[in-house]
């Protein structure tokens, strides 16, 4: 189990190493959404199911 936050979704970085952090974020985020059997995004407590494989 991975857990992670989805940073891209709210305010953009004021400096370039936030924004570049943000964008590491996402593509890592990414990443192992691929190779994962399921991807599921929380919000406000509800499950969206983005990937399963089962």
């Amino acid at each position: 189990i991975i857990i992670s936050n989805e940073l891209g979704m709210g305010l953009h970085a004021d400096t370039e190493s936030g924004r570049k952090f943000t964008d590491l974020q996402g593509w890592t985020n990414q990443y192992i959404a691929k190779k994962a059997d399921k991807a599921i995004f929380m919000v406000s407590g509800l499950p969206l199911f983005l990937k399963d494989l089962n």
